[in-house]
């Protein structure tokens, strides 16, 4: 017990195998949420996009219009000998040189929006004219009735092209001006009523269609704004992980290079204090024991080491016909001499004789179990190794009467670099991990159980290797 204590003070149980601390930092641009001012700036381009298409469609149309109108004009003055009115004439005339205007502003991308805005008043000034005129000819009621169904479809182009307010205007507007042209006209106040309910009816459903074209804009927008975000992320992703996964190739080769340099220092270091056995005097015996346990476990995690790496890399089992017996029974003469110094017993019990597996690596898993146990068991406890059949395999066990493994730990206790709170369960790092990768590489598991009798037990459930 005095050399335990000794050894308690000497290193105060703090585990050799613990991973570097890493200092927290960003993953880079891509780890931050997308800017919602660049999506908003995206949408309100793809938005400006659509209705800039949409108005080109109506200058051609607005143009080819008032071209054919002219046409047909001078087909009557040459016709019928009718020349047509001067007011028709100059409103055509001027409403073919704005649409000239508006279509080579949209064509060269050229105050955009004005061209826009100007192509629509246009449209509404020409009809606004033109109704005017008409209602004061004795057919006045005929032609607002024509008029309101002109207004309906310049007030459905407006809405392909400008945001909702501006079609509202507009729809007030022509709801007034055919009011004034229903007295102008003399028309019936039931007929006059019609034509503004239907009116106003138009002008909300036009309203609502430009709603739901810029809806469906927006909604194109946000499609292609989070495709072109993702394959963006998932390129940075990609270069993350291949950036990692060379730094990780790089880590593991400069752990086994030291870790092989390390082993000849540390085997030359557990020679030498061979040789000073002999030499020291009884005051220095137990000391010089300690130090040369710890070499020992030094040595043991350099190997462990090396073994996990190239388990991790692809090792491969080589299976061979094993004496579970003889094998429990040669890990339990290694660990005697440390058992009996910490006053614990080792058992051996087998129900199995053999079978196939890869000897070299389930001694190691073996050896660790034990010495895993023996860092834990207190004087006057026990640890039983044992082989016993299940179905299609083996259970080599390791259990011992120390102190149990705390539940929250279970889960975790085989990864990598696993540590936990308790001073008592914080040596738990590579040796466990390695088991773990023992009996992964054969095809089992290994977990910690609750059996009578035991506080703690370790079973490793190894199906038998093909031959």
């Amino acid at each position: 017990m005095a050399r335990r204590s000794l050894r308690a003070k000497l290193h105060r149980e703090e585990p050799l195998d613990r991973p570097p601390e890493t200092a927290a930092g960003t993953l880079g641009p891509g780890s931050s949420d997308p800017d919602r001012a660049e999506l908003a700036a995206f949408v309100r381009l793809n938005v400006a996009e659509v209705r800039t298409a949409n108005a080109l469609v109506l200058a051609w149309f607005r143009l080819g219009l008032r071209v054919v109108t002219l046409a047909l004009y001078a087909y009557a003055w040459l016709r019928y000998q009718e020349a047509p009115m001067p007011v028709a004439m100059a409103v055509n005339s001027a409403h073919i040189l704005v649409a000239l205007a508006v279509l080579w502003l949209l064509r060269n991308r050229r105050a955009v929006q004005a061209a826009i805005y100007a192509g629509a008043i246009s449209d509404f000034a020409a009809v606004f004219i033109g109704a005017w005129r008409a209602a004061g000819r004795p057919d006045a009621e005929t032609g607002t009735v024509y008029f309101m169904g002109v207004f309906e479809l310049m007030l459905l182009f407006a809405a392909l092209t400008l945001p909702r307010r501006p079609v509202l205007v507009f729809a007030a507007l022509s709801s007034a001006f055919l009011a004034v042209l229903a007295v102008r006209s003399e028309m019936a106040l039931s007929s006059s009523g019609l034509l503004l309910v239907t009116l106003v009816a138009f002008s909300l459903a036009v309203t609502w269609a430009g709603a739901r074209m810029v809806d469906l804009a927006v909604r194109n927008a946000v499609e292609a704004y989070t495709g072109r975000l993702i394959r963006r992320h998932r390129d940075e992703l990609q270069k993350a992980q291949d950036a990692l996964r060379a730094a990780q190739a790089q880590a593991e080769t400069l752990t086994q290079l030291i870790v092989h340099d390390l082993r000849n220092p540390v085997s030359t270091v557990g020679m030498s204090l061979e040789v000073l056995r002999p030499i020291v005097g009884p005051d220095g015996a137990e000391a010089l024991e300690i130090a040369r346990d710890e070499v020992g476990r030094l040595a043991d995690m350099l190997g462990d080491l090396l073994v996990i790496a190239r388990l991790e890399g692809g090792m491969t089992a080589g299976p061979v016909s094993v004496d579970l017996a003889r094998l429990l029974e040669g890990v339990a003469r290694a660990a005697e001499s440390q058992a009996r110094a910490a006053g614990v017993r080792l058992e051996v019990r087998t129900a199995v004789s053999t079978t196939r597996l890869d000897e070299t690596l389930v001694r190691r898993m073996v050896d660790n179990l034990v010495a895993n146990a023996l860092r834990y068991v207190d004087s006057g406890d026990r640890i039983e190794l044992s082989a016993e059949a299940i179905d299609g395999g083996v259970r080599i066990a390791v259990r011992n009467s120390g102190p149990p493994v705390p539940h929250e730990l279970r889960d975790r206790i085989f990864e990598k670099y696993a540590t936990h709170g308790r001073r008592d369960w914080r040596n738990v790092g590579l040796g466990l991990y390695l088991c773990r990768l023992v009996a992964e590489l054969h095809g089992g598991t290994i977990a910690v159980r609750d059996r009578e009798g035991w506080n703690v037990s370790f079973e490793a459930d190894l199906p038998s290797q093909p031959g």
